[in-house]
């Protein structure tokens, strides 16, 4: 049996509809996929935060460098992050094992920064569980930042301080989508201090502090930072976090413009993806109040707050 050409035509438009129906469909139920995924992620390194604080009596420093109190860096410090020092809690113990020496877990520790040590070499590593499924944040780097913190600048004032080598072409370091929270502006000797996160420079609290403080599940811990995010807010080319070296990122700025100084999302929906102290991972809304994500992120700042 023969079909007319307008047959054919007719069969191959109502195909082509169909695709039409479907694709969307099947964008959305992957975007759901590449979610719940990123997600996970924060939650495992939530759950590794925790195994770190069982097996050390603390919880990690967001970064083993300088305290951000005035003054420059002095360059005396391991400057690890704190995503590398939860490698062995991630099943990442092999990893872990060719930074040598091994970074000393005192947060005040001086010591050989880890890009003077075999740290270099393993810092070009990818972790895929440090990158978030819906972000494309190897590719899409200008610039991959090595530490980002805040530093005193006054009685009242900071600003944020961020490292790099180079360009991404020529320093292309593994990066990562989940920075710390550092608070306000982190804990850096001024009037900034009541809204500081748990994973500051230096830090070493206990989740029995937080849990006596303003309780685990208030405090915003870790979050996501999207490159697609930033480049949409006109970021061109974007930057990008390392793992080994990323401090964290403040909650000062609110979420209201995307960038390499605030947490972002890549993600549908409008939400942002942050795990608390307690281990829990929740989104929270692009529009958040400005107040409100400081209050969240402030570990001992005994202030109530309203998140959508």
């Amino acid at each position: 049996m023969a079909f007319t050409l307008i047959e054919l035509l007719v069969v191959i438009a109502i195909i082509a509809i169909l695709i039409g129906l479907l694709l969307p469909a099947v964008q959305k139920v992957r975007e759901a996929a590449a979610r719940m995924k990123c997600q996970n992620q924060l939650k495992q390194i939530a759950l590794a935060t925790h195994n770190f604080e069982s097996s050390n009596g603390r919880l990690p420093a967001g970064n083993y460098g300088d305290p951000p109190v005035g003054g420059s860096p002095s360059f005396t410090y391991q400057y690890f992050g704190s995503l590398a020092v939860l490698l062995p809690y991630l099943e990442q113990d092999n990893l872990y094992r060719q930074i040598t020496p091994t970074p000393n877990l005192n947060p005040t520790q001086t010591g050989p920064s880890w890009w003077n040590t075999t740290g270099w070499n393993v810092s070009f590593n990818r972790v895929k569980a440090f990158e978030c499924p819906s972000d494309n944040a190897q590719a899409n780097a200008g610039t991959i930042f090595v530490l980002t913190d805040g530093r005193n600048a006054g009685a009242s004032t900071g600003y944020l301080e961020a490292w790099s080598f180079g360009p991404a072409t020529s320093y292309p370091f593994g990066i990562t989508n989940y920075v710390g929270v550092l608070g306000g502006l982190g804990k850096i000797g001024n009037g900034w201090d009541p809204w500081a996160g748990i994973l500051t420079t230096q830090s070493a609290y206990t989740l029995s502090q937080v849990t006596g403080a303003d309780g685990t599940a208030n405090t915003l811990m870790f979050g996501e930072y999207s490159t697609q995010a930033a480049k949409q807010a006109g970021e061109n080319p974007p930057y990008a976090h390392a793992w080994m070296g990323c401090g964290g990122l403040p909650t000062a700025y609110g979420f209201a413009t995307p960038g390499w100084f605030t947490f972002s999302s890549s993600h549908t929906g409008g939400g942002i993806n942050f795990a608390y102290g307690d281990g829990s991972v929740r989104t929270l809304s692009k529009s958040s109040p400005t107040r409100a994500v400081r209050s969240a992120a402030g570990v001992m700042d005994g202030e109530v707050y309203t998140l959508n």
